[in-house]
């Protein structure tokens, strides 16, 4: 039953079509029907293909719908999305490699078929599959009137994902595409009414992230979807780590096979890892974006893929094994391998590494993050001689920390802060700086000695100088100059 008016559309025969979509098989499509949809991608048989489809009714639907599948749930909602004219509202999320045409052509064909056929929609509307119900409301976006009908008969609806992506993104899309029709008020003051009905059940569907159904992707239509494929290419090496997003609180891990790309969600990724660690093979940049994401990724994904990381640890490549286990820590994991880390505070740190060692009850990391943090304030070691005019009893020890713990570059400007303020360490830190060849020495340097005009580091100098050392003869001339015009200064201010 076809119709080409779809602004009136007869309802009557329903009740019959859904009596007789009870008793369609949620089986996968038979043979003949897959090798049609197949066809669907062939520009010289696609429209042959897509009138057999049509004409196995209800099971000519589950086929397609099936092989839409190869997208993953929320790839099919977008897809549909994209293919009605909403593509500010879609997921992000959509696999595309080897399947790609065929399942956004099956999409396509589902709306299309929805949008003409009021029986076959209302039969999706009823459907057990939260998916179909979704793409049920989301055919129906076009036109205002026939939007409100497909609420009335979801009304009851409590699905999260149905909510999520069928009433929530309908709704949106629906506005977006009548915003110029008069009779698009009939939406918003229907969707008003079924508000306070509804509240309680979209309280539950959260971040879509947390969602078990929002993450299926390619690992729920082996027929249809390259999982089998995606496997055999991790075995055999041939397939590259692409990169990670994240769009909308929805995972995408990308991943190159020649001149193809493809992309998986999270639940996907923890599966194909499990499935592919059976057959000896360890793909860990499949599960470190799920505990490098702490705020994003579910708890239980979260933590099953920490576990599994620190529990195939011996499996990755030597160089790498102590950065993943600091995130597989740091993301919850039950292990007794311990973060190892370097044991200074100055130049750079890792402190990803460093936080996972501290959060392991290691005292000795937990107070080098500290220190390293407080030596990352690059305003406080660059104006660190300003506490050399500090009357705060613990300028001293503050400068003297940044000298002794923090980067090389450092010391020049604590020791002016130390020998300002007459604290005795400033003849050791002179005497690093003098080893060090003088470096990170400048103007103010020599400045802040010729106004001390200290006796001890003087003699230090002459010692220096006499021992050879340039930079020391080259400081005590500059010093010699620098002090004889501070002293004609004073005497001019006097």
């Amino acid at each position: 039953m076809f119709f080409s008016d779809t602004n009136n559309l007869s309802w009557k025969p329903v009740i019959l079509l859904l009596s007789m979509a009870l008793t369609i098989s949620c089986a996968g499509p038979g043979t003949k029907l897959k090798s049609r949809i197949a066809l669907l991608q062939d520009s010289h048989s696609k429209q042959q293909a897509e009138r057999f489809v049509r004409s196995k009714g209800f099971e000519g639907m589950d086929a397609l719908v099936y092989a839409s599948r190869a997208l993953g749930d929320e790839g099919v909602i977008s897809s549909a999305l994209r293919q009605s004219g909403c593509p500010m509202v879609v997921s992000g999320i959509y696999y595309s490699f080897g399947e790609k045409t065929m399942a956004e052509t099956a999409t396509s064909l589902v709306m299309r078929w929805m949008e003409t056929d009021p029986g076959m929609f209302a039969v999706m509307t009823q459907s057990k599959d939260p998916l179909k119900r979704a793409l049920a409301l989301i055919s129906q976006t076009g036109n205002p009137k026939r939007f409100v009908m497909a609420l009335k008969l979801i009304e009851k609806e409590t699905d999260p994902f149905v909510l999520q992506w069928g009433v929530a993104m309908g709704y949106t899309c629906a506005m977006f595409r009548n915003r110029k029709d008069k009779n698009k008020k009939i939406i918003f003051d229907y969707m008003t009414k079924i508000g306070p009905k509804l509240v309680d059940s979209f309280k539950t569907v959260g971040d879509p992230a947390s969602n078990n159904s929002m993450q299926n992707l390619t690992c729920e239509a082996p027929q249809f979807s390259a999982q089998d494929k995606i496997l055999d290419m991790i075995k055999s090496g041939s397939l590259e780590q692409g990169a990670e997003s994240w769009s909308n609180g929805v995972l995408d891990i990308s991943f190159k096979t020649g001149p193809n790309t493809g992309h998986i969600g999270s639940r996907c990724a923890l599966r194909l890892y499990k499935k592919a660690a059976e057959a000896g093979k360890y793909p860990a940049w499949l599960l470190m974006p799920l505990v490098g994401y702490l705020g994003f990724t579910p708890f239980d994904m979260r933590t099953e893929a920490a576990n599994l990381l620190a529990r195939d640890l011996e499996h990755f490549p030597q160089e790498r094994r102590n950065k993943i286990l600091a995130h597989a820590v740091l993301a919850g994991a039950k292990t007794d391998r311990k973060v190892s880390y370097e044991k200074r505070a100055e130049g750079f740190q890792d402190y990803f590494v460093l936080s996972a060692a501290a959060s392991q009850g290691d005292a000795e990391a937990k107070n080098i993050l500290i220190i390293s943090f407080f030596c990352r304030d690059t305003n406080l070691l660059s104006n660190s001689f300003l506490l050399g005019f500090s009357k705060d009893p613990n300028a001293a020890n503050q400068a003297y920390l940044i000298a002794k713990k923090c980067s090389p570059s450092a010391k020049p400007r604590a020791f002016e802060a130390l020998l300002r303020l007459g604290d005795p360490r400033a003849l050791e830190i002179f005497d690093e700086i003098a080893k060090a060849d003088f470096n990170y020495t400048g103007s103010r340097f020599i400045k802040t000695m010729a106004e001390v005009n200290s006796p001890e580091i003087i003699s230090r100098l002459k010692k220096l100088a006499g021992q050879g050392d340039e930079s020391a003869k080259n400081i005590l001339e500059k010093l010699y100059v620098a002090q004889k015009t501070f002293s004609e200064s004073k005497g001019v201010r006097k």
